[in-house]
Parts: structure tokens; C-alpha cells; sequence
């Protein structure tokens, strides 16, 4: 989601911006010379990463100026965020887990719509996804195991969710943690 808020130097000296600071998940720039002298107009784009987001959101950017009759101006972007599939985490970190042994937390995958998950794949050798119902039709829910012979050590590894969604086919899903060796296994 991007937009420009534009604005005039309606004053009767140069206007200078001096900063823009966004809240988290979005950016901000000014979008024209930093100063502007009486009468010029000027932006500042507001850009914020809608991926893994569904729903109505509201986002904010604070501008400071040398403006004496308002050194800060916060600028607001709402919007409603229409996804087909997003991970509820988006990323799942696991902890430290044994060879075989199933991860406590799971993710929910929220689809909008007739979206259909079709499947599931991993990109590495220690991870294993399974797609489960949720209980009450609630969506799908992945399930995320250590596989048996997977090596000791950390590891960041994705798993692929295929869906019929025309506009995101694939949603990916990190996977973060730790394999702990057994106690009589070399590390």
C-alpha cells in the first residue's frame, strides 16, 4: 500500500522538513526537495508492506518541520487489506526440538473466500509439514515436525504452501530453530 501526501509552503518563509519517521511495517520519504520555498508544493510518500496483514489497518507517519505553528504533523494511512491466504505467524520459530518430535505451536492458515490450500512442501532436510483441519472448519492448520534423521545444529528452513489462489499460488512459511542432538549422539 503506497500513497503521497502532498502538501503547500503556504507560509511566508522557506518550509524545511527535517525528519519523517514511520511507525513499524511502514516507511516514509519525502517525496520532493527537503526544502520548499513560500508557495511550492511538495510530498511525502508513505509506503507500508501489506504481506501477512488482512483487514482494516491504520498506519502513521510523523513529519518535523521548521513550520512554527506546527513542528510535527502526523499523517495517517487507513486501508482494508484484502489477501486470499496469510500465516498466522507468518514465520514460526520452534525452539530447541529433538529429532521426531512435533512442534508445540502450530500455524493457522486464514483463507478468504473459495481459496483452497493444496499442499504443503518443505526446502531442506529437517523439517517435516503436515496440513491438518482445524477444529470447527476453521481453516488449515500446518504442523511442523523434526524429521528422524535430521542433522544436530540451527536451521532456517521454508515451508511451500500451495493454494489455488490466482493471486498468491504460494505462501511461504519460515521455519526457525534448533535440533538438539540426543544425549548419546554426536553433535
Amino acid at each position: 500500500m503506497c500513497h503521497v501526501f502532498t502538501f503547500r509552503n503556504a507560509g511566508g518563509t522557506d518550509l524545511t522538513i527535517d525528519n519523517v519517521r514511520a511507525s513499524c511495517d511502514c516507511s516514509g520519504e519525502v517525496d520532493s526537495p527537503r526544502m520548499l520555498s513560500p508557495g511550492d508544493t511538495g510530498g511525502v510518500e508513505v509506503t507500508f508492506d501489506t504481506d501477512g496483514h488482512r483487514g482494516s489497518t491504520t498506519r502513521t507517519v510523523t513529519v518535523y518541520s521548521n513550520d512554527p505553528a506546527q513542528p510535527v504533523t502526523t499523517l495517517t494511512l487507513r486501508g482494508t487489506i484484502v489477501a486470499d491466504i496469510i500465516a498466522d505467524p507468518p514465520e514460526l520459530y520452534v525452539g530447541h526440538l529433538r529429532r521426531g518430535q512435533v512442534a508445540r505451536t502450530e500455524v493457522h492458515l486464514l483463507v478468504a473466500g473459495a481459496v483452497a490450500v493444496r499442499g504443503a512442501e518443505v526446502t531442506g532436510r529437517v523439517v517435516d509439514a503436515r496440513l491438518h483441519a482445524a477444529s470447527g472448519g476453521s481453516g488449515t492448520r500446518l504442523r511442523i515436525a523434526i524429521k528422524p534423521d535430521a542433522p544436530a545444529g540451527r536451521f532456517r528452513e521454508s515451508v511451500l504452501v500451495r493454494t489455488s489462489s490466482a493471486r498468491r499460488p504460494v505462501l511461504t512459511v519460515p521455519v526457525i530453530g534448533i535440533v538438539e542432538a540426543g544425549a548419546h549422539e554426536p553433535r
